[in-house]
């Protein structure tokens, strides 16, 4: 049982496995089809490069006076 079974590929020429393997909402194909999937060329994943949002830190007055202190006595 799986939560994503568009995910699955069932490899079989028995019509049954096939037939339920559908009902389930997963894909099914028999050997010959899997093998000449496999002999093609994938193409390459192309990436981009997401940039990261700024973090947005809110800190109370106290919080900060708090980490000036920490800071003025790590650096006095």
């Amino acid at each position: 049982d799986s939560s994503r079974p568009r995910q699955i590929i069932v490899v079989s020429d028995d019509k049954g496995i096939v037939y339920l393997t559908n009902s389930l909402g997963a894909k099914a194909m028999s050997p010959a089809e899997f093998l000449h999937e496999e002999q093609k060329p994938r193409p390459k994943k192309q990436y981009t490069k997401r940039r990261a949002e700024p973090l947005k830190i809110e800190l109370s007055y106290q919080q900060q006076e708090e980490i000036n202190r920490e800071l003025r006595r790590i650096w006095q």
